[in-house]
């Protein structure tokens, strides 16, 4: 239990262990001032970006600060302190607003707005990117600016895609979800991108019990996703009927199921879904069957609907959790939530996926061929049902390798870290902002757009910026975690690189 507490305190998942080290008086954050925030994505519910600004705005709120979603489907998010408000501009299934239109009601609702948030504003379509880029132009000819950020959830490939990405190069400033989302945009558009890696509420699936398994008992593996085809639904369904079909799994007792869970409504299906894909799913998963001794048959693959709020209940009806994404993948939040419910994970080796799986309990399916090489679905499949097979024969290891997957979450996944460096930033370029505005600055730049560092502390940015004498090694760790593992200087951190120690350190107080 000590052990628990420690890695707790270490890594922090929501306000109150948070709190206790931000009212340290060293504290980059201690007594920063409460802001109006905004945040703004296509949906409310059903995928893994909406799943986390619930977790994320929910301790925004619980930290004092005023917050807002702004969203354009799906039922209004049920999280106290948040205001949520729904915007025809924002939905998808809606008919494209122009730039113009974006502004025009947009305008109004972000009147006090000091930092606005938009969570994977370069998909689907860039004319509200652009119309708040606009707003934002506007509101700092009024000397009424605000921030205007961007975090990238989503790895895009094709013209369509890189032309709605370049809608955000104007935005203030720009965060990758995970290390590899960062290193991606910035060769993509060449602008600096930092990377904070998000989390997940490990207290919210502390209650799902540890897997206990008897020797009588079938190994449940689950796989959580969109039914779209990059998404490795098929690929599981047919690496499962590969470990049905192994003598060894047949000698030792009850034969293993395969439990799928998908949102009822996905954001931007129709951008993704394939015609006749879930069929194609499902009527390989009728034919997977055991047939009982009465002659009966038994379905051993079962499809559900869950939404985020569900999902703790879904994890503790499986045993193993699979994620064989295809296409490159941002982060894995499934990965992190799996493994914060005490689960064993198996997973294709693309995106950001390594950065989420503990290197221990997880098992990391290999890559054939260059890593910029595409992931050909029956190498994953062979994969996926060799990883499989070991975990389905030997219970003992599912319970021991579940106990360390959770251990693993509790230590380096929960959502507070991610929280801590995300608003560290906000008041960074909100002092931007107060100070004449900035844009995200080139690869080729040779220091942060505007003023030089030491003049931005004024008593209209005071409010934005960390209290005088913030140790800036502090302050840049917490904005880039990175700098510290492998050397990578992102962000802030290059401030050390680019202007020295001293004048890094007036920058952060």
């Amino acid at each position: 239990m000590a052990a628990a507490s420690r890695s707790t305190d270490r890594e922090p998942d929501g306000p109150t262990p948070w709190r206790r080290s931000v009212n340290r008086k060293e504290h980059p954050l201690a007594r920063a001032t409460p802001k109006n925030i905004a945040l703004v994505y296509w949906a409310s519910e059903g995928d893994g970006v909406s799943s986390h600004l619930r977790t994320y705005a929910r301790i925004l709120a619980a930290e004092g600060h005023t917050v807002t979603w702004y969203y354009g489907s799906g039922s209004a998010p049920d999280i106290p302190g948040v205001r949520a408000e729904k915007l025809a501009v924002l939905d998808l299934d809606g008919p494209v607003p122009s730039a113009d239109e974006v502004r025009a009601e947009l305008g109004p609702h972000l009147a006090t707005a000091h930092i606005v948030h938009v969570h994977n504003g370069h998909a689907f379509r860039p004319e509200v990117a652009k119309g708040l880029a606009s707003l934002r132009d506007q509101r700092e000819r009024e000397k009424r600016p605000f921030a205007l950020l961007h975090t990238f959830h989503s790895p895009f490939n094709g013209k369509k895609e890189d032309r709605n990405a370049e809608a955000v190069k104007a935005f203030s400033g720009t965060f990758g979800v995970s290390q590899y989302m960062a290193d991606f945009y910035r060769q993509k558009l060449g602008i600096d991108v930092q990377a904070i890696t998000i989390g997940v509420e490990t207290a919210r699936f502390a209650g799902v019990p540890d897997v206990a398994l008897t020797d009588k008992e079938s190994v449940v593996f689950g796989m959580a996703a969109r039914m779209v085809p990059n998404k490795g639904v098929l690929e599981s369904v047919r690496a499962f009927a590969e470990v049905v079909r192994d003598s060894d799994c047949r000698t030792q007792g009850a034969k293993p199921q395969l439990r799928i869970a998908s949102p009822a409504r996905s954001v931007g299906a129709e951008y993704e879904r394939a015609d006749g894909y879930e069929e194609t799913v499902k009527g390989i998963a009728e034919e997977i069957v055991a047939v009982e001794p009465d002659g009966s048959r038994r379905n051993l693959v079962h499809f559900e609907n869950c939404t985020g709020e569900e999902m703790p209940g879904f994890y503790g009806r499986v045993h193993v959790m699979l994620s064989p994404t295809i296409a490159e993948e941002a982060f894995g939040l499934t990965v992190a939530e799996s493994q914060a419910a005490g689960r064993v994970v198996i997973s294709t080796d693309v995106g950001g996926l390594r950065e989420a799986l503990d290197p221990k309990s997880g098992r990391l399916l290999p890559r054939h061929g260059p890593e910029d090489s595409p992931v050909k679905p029956d190498d994953v499949v062979a994969d996926l049902a060799q990883a499989m097979l070991p975990l389905a024969r030997n219970r003992a290891q599912v319970t021991e390798l579940g106990c360390q997957a959770r251990n693993f979450a509790r230590r380096r996944l929960g959502a507070g870290r991610h929280a801590q460096r995300t608003l560290l930033a906000y008041y960074l370029h909100g002092a931007y902002a107060v100070k004449g505005g900035a844009r995200n600055r080139t690869l080729s730049q040779q220091r942060p757009p505007g003023r030089d560092p030491r003049e931005l502390r004024t008593p209209a940015s005071r409010g934005f910026l960390p209290p005088r004498g913030a140790p800036a090694a502090r302050a840049i760790s917490l904005i880039s975690p990175w700098a510290r593992h492998s050397g990578r200087q992102v962000g802030a951190g290059a401030a050390v690189e680019k202007w020295g120690p001293s004048k890094t350190r007036s920058f952060f107080g």
